[in-house]
């Protein structure tokens, strides 16, 4: 296991690395210019030649990556381009509204993907198992920022039970409100795609012999299921969580745009569009971080509930 652990902790880093060079390279190749952007396109040449060197453009991109990495590597990430403020400081800023968004998404994807796959398998081959899982599918097509926009339309337009969007910051009454309809267009995509894995797992397991064993013993069905049937169901389903928890990341990017609100993928956009190098790093720095954590607990969590798979 301590073997295992290690592992995970290096490929982790070599992650981190992986995303912050893919990211500086791309925007070292694409079209455009920050100092442009940031003088605006009346400024002279001589303002123009003072930007670069002042944003270290007009140094070769390995020795500007190498130094961002030895300044990263001491907790300093740069300052922001387009915000004249410490990356650290916008990433924290930032983290305060996705993280507690995505915690309230996968929450509610979980008890929903949950509830309806063991629903569903409940009554396999019938006519809610047919209808819930034709539901799940629409659930998985159905693009998460269209259902952010049905939602808006609905509670906040239509009824006025719920914020359209932005987010007033937490130390003002009624800031999770906020979060309740962007949590809602991220975990329903999710929880259908749950809600199918669950079923399948549940419906593979009661095929098993141990499952016959238990009914043979008069267990009632409902034991069965929620008892035996989910704890072996439950392997499969802890081994996607962390796919599942890296598409919600990247759902962020989209749907705290739809609902202004200023998390990580709202800085992200903004830093894409003015090429905030130093922003754009940091950003990938910490999305690749909390996908690989969030992954290897998903990689423990299976080995504990699957007894027969040992890590050493």
């Amino acid at each position: 296991m301590l073997r295992f652990v290690l592992g995970r902790a290096v490929a982790l880093l070599g992650t981190v690395l992986f995303a912050a060079l893919a990211v500086f390279l791309l925007l070292t190749v694409i079209p455009g210019d920050a100092a442009r952007l940031v003088v605006g396109p009346e400024a002279t040449p001589e303002a123009y030649r003072a930007a670069r060197e002042a944003l270290g453009l007009d140094r070769p991109w390995p020795a500007r990556f190498g130094d961002w990495l030895g300044r990263a590597l001491r907790g300093d990430l740069g300052m922001s381009w387009v915000y004249p403020r410490p990356v650290g400081e916008l990433l924290v800023r930032a983290l305060s509204v996705t993280l507690p968004l995505a915690l309230l998404a996968i929450a509610v994807a979980s008890i929903l993907g949950l509830g309806v796959g063991i629903l569903a398998s409940s009554h396999l081959g019938r006519a809610a198992d047919l209808g819930l899982m034709a539901l799940a599918q629409i659930g998985i097509a159905v693009p998460e920022f269209w259902v952010g926009i049905l939602l808006m339309g609905w509670f906040a337009v239509g009824w006025r039970i719920l914020p359209s969007g932005g987010f007033p910051g937490w130390g003002e009454p009624g800031a999770l409100a906020y979060l309740v309809l962007p949590a809602l267009a991220l975990s329903l995509p999710r929880g259908a795609y749950l809600a199918r894995m669950v079923r399948a797992a549940v419906a593979d397991v009661l095929s098993s012999d141990a499952i016959r064993t238990a009914r043979a013993k008069g267990l009632p069905e409902r034991r069965v299921i929620l008892v035996h049937a989910l704890r072996g169901a439950l392997v499969p389903v802890a081994a996607a969580f962390g796919l599942t928890f890296a598409r919600l990341m990247a759902g962020t990017l989209v749907i705290e745009n739809v609902f202004s609100l200023p998390g990580v993928g709202w800085y992200a956009v903004r830093a894409a569009n003015g090429r905030d190098l130093y922003l754009l790093l940091g950003i990938a720095v910490t999305a690749a971080a909390l996908v690989g954590l969030v992954s290897a607990g998903a990689d423990l969590a299976y080995a504990f509930l699957n007894p027969r798979i040992r890590y050493r």
